[in-house]
C-alpha cells in the first residue's frame, strides 16, 4: 500500500515504532523474529554442598535527564541550541503566534531543549499534567515518546493535544508552514 492509504486508514491510531524487524513472505501473513525459547537446564550441584546462584549482570542504565516544574496546562518545545531561553526572533515570533490563539508567553510553559540529554516526558503525560503539547522541531522520539504524526496535524492522545511543527526559525521564513501551523492550531484552541 501507499504511505497515503496507511495515513488514511491509521490517522486515528497511535502507531508504535517497532525496535525489531518484521519481514513480509511473498504469500503468507509477516513473519515475526524468532526467539530462542528452549529452556537451558543447568547441572545440579552435588549434594551436601552450596553453590551460590550465577550473579545476574546489572541491567544497562540510560542516563535521562529530569523534567522541569511545569506550571501550565500548555507546553511549548523548542529547539535552538545557541540560545537559552530563545533567540530574540523566535521569541517574538513565539508570542506573535500565542497571541493569535488568545494566549501569552507567561501562561505557558516554554522548554527549550537545544542540547539537552534525552529526556523522558512519559511520567508528565501520565499524570495529565498539561492539556497541550505542542513541539517545534523536537522530534517525540527524542522525548522517549513512540507517537508517530504528520506535522501540522493535531492529534489528541488520551486527552491531551499533540502538535508537531517544523522549527520556529523554518516557519518564520515560510508562508506555506505559517498557513498550516495557523489552521492546525485553529482545530486545537479556537474550535469548540
Amino acid at each position: 500500500m501507499h504511505k497515503a492509504a496507511y495515513q488514511y486508514i491509521f490517522q486515528h491510531d497511535v502507531i508504535y515504532n517497532l525496535r525489531e524487524t518484521i519481514s513480509f513472505g511473498e504469500d503468507g501473513p509477516p513473519v515475526l523474529p524468532q526467539t530462542n525459547v528452549n529452556a537451558v537446564q543447568e547441572a545440579a550441584p552435588p549434594s551436601g554442598s552450596y553453590a551460590a546462584p550465577p550473579a545476574a549482570a546489572p541491567p544497562a542504565v540510560q542516563v535521562v535527564a529530569p523534567l522541569p516544574q511545569l506550571n501550565h496546562k500548555v507546553l511549548v518545545l523548542v529547539d535552538d541550541p545557541d540560545y537559552q531561553p530563545l533567540s530574540p526572533s523566535d521569541a517574538i515570533f513565539l508570542n506573535k503566534i500565542l497571541q493569535a490563539v488568545h494566549l501569552n508567553t507567561d501562561g505557558v510553559d516554554i522548554l527549550n531543549l537545544g542540547g539537552a540529554k534525552r529526556m523522558d516526558f512519559r511520567p508528565l503525560l501520565s499524570g495529565k499534567q498539561i492539556h497541550h503539547f505542542i513541539s517545534f522541531g523536537v522530534p517525540f522520539l527524542s522525548l522517549n515518546l513512540e507517537i508517530l504524526m504528520d506535522r501540522y496535524q493535531p492529534k489528541n492522545i488520551t486527552g491531551i493535544n499533540f502538535l508537531l511543527a517544523e522549527s520556529l526559525a523554518v516557519i518564520q521564513e515560510d508562508v506555506i508552514h505559517k498557513k498550516r501551523l495557523w489552521a492546525s492550531l485553529q482545530k486545537m484552541f479556537l474550535s469548540k
